[in-house]
């Protein structure tokens, strides 16, 4: 990746003016419906100060992060336009307001930890997870928690959320069956339901922050609760207290990875705690598909 740039004060006009890319920066073009779920993304993953400069022209609905030059060799997604040399972009005034065309600053530029621009790879990660959501939703099972029932007597074993998806991960993975998981993203929660009268051991192993027979209330919700995995209809197999116990004290081994983008993709969100997975904000299924479309073969990380 291109390290950040120090600051010209030539590349921030004081009135509207059309630049060329690839004097300072580069710029990455995306829907502004786009650009507001990569802000949503970033914040969900803790990361905002990863995001630079960002214009919006209202009237055209685009978007256009600020990167480093030298960005293009990267995997751009479709969801996206690189923009370098030979393309010219309308830059609001550096300390202005909205124009009458409606273009003005999402964020205007200043160095924020001396990382002047949009950190490249944090913005194609958030590209690429977004356009795979879509793209999963397609077919989309409904996870409201009013659309499925627990018809089956349960105990409600509590994880954190960043645990608890790297946690069933490891359980798919080796094959095991995983039963309903209900997410609550007001208190960072995993509820995965296990058969009742199981789990007495439960609460002394690292990791569980409660076991409740029967029951999944947390508490007050900000926001509604979902089926992380939904109750099936017939039969409702919850997951064994034996295999969770086991997934909770098995310690972690190295992951596959294969693919430069892979790799540093996975450098990446380990270095900022982000699970990588199935059940994890950032889905596996990503690098499944880019490795299929490229041929990438596998080797160790």
């Amino acid at each position: 990746m291109p390290s950040a740039r120090p600051t010209h004060e030539n590349c921030w006009p004081d009135h509207p003016a059309a630049l060329e890319a690839g004097v300072c920066w580069d710029a990455v073009r995306v829907s502004a419906d786009s650009g507001h779920q990569i802000l949503a993304l970033v914040a969900e993953f803790g990361l905002g100060p990863r995001i630079g400069p960002v214009i919006a022209d209202h009237d055209q609905g685009m978007w256009w992060f600020l990167v480093g030059l030298g960005s293009h060799n990267e995997p751009w997604p479709p969801n996206a336009a690189y923009l370098t040399t030979g393309s010219v972009i309308s830059v609001p005034p550096r300390h202005g307001g909205p124009d009458d065309a409606g273009l003005r600053w999402i964020k205007a530029p200043g160095p924020v930890r001396g990382h002047e621009f949009t950190d490249a790879l944090t913005l194609l990660t958030c590209l690429d997870v977004i356009g795979e959501r879509r793209r999963l939703a397609a077919g989309h099972v409904v996870r409201d928690e009013s659309a499925h029932q627990v018809n089956v007597p349960y105990t409600s074993v509590r994880l954190p959320l960043r645990t608890g998806t790297v946690l069933l991960d490891r359980i798919r993975s080796c094959g095991q069956h995983v039963g309903p998981v209900m997410l609550c993203r007001s208190h960072g929660i995993l509820h995965v339901l296990v058969p009742p009268g199981e789990a007495d051991t439960l609460p002394r192993v690292p990791g569980v922050l409660a076991v409740t027979e029967g029951s999944t209330d947390c508490g007050h919700h900000g926001r509604p609760r979902r089926w992380l995995l939904p109750p099936a209809a017939d039969p409702q197999a919850l997951t064994r207290v034996d295999t969770l116990t086991a997934a909770l004290q098995r310690p972690v081994g190295k992951a596959q990875a294969s693919s430069p983008y892979r790799l540093n993709v996975r450098a990446w969100a380990k270095e900022n705690r982000i699970p990588v997975g199935e059940f994890g904000p950032i889905p596996q299924s990503i690098f499944d598909r880019y490795e299929k479309a490229h041929g990438a073969g596998r080797s160790r990380s």
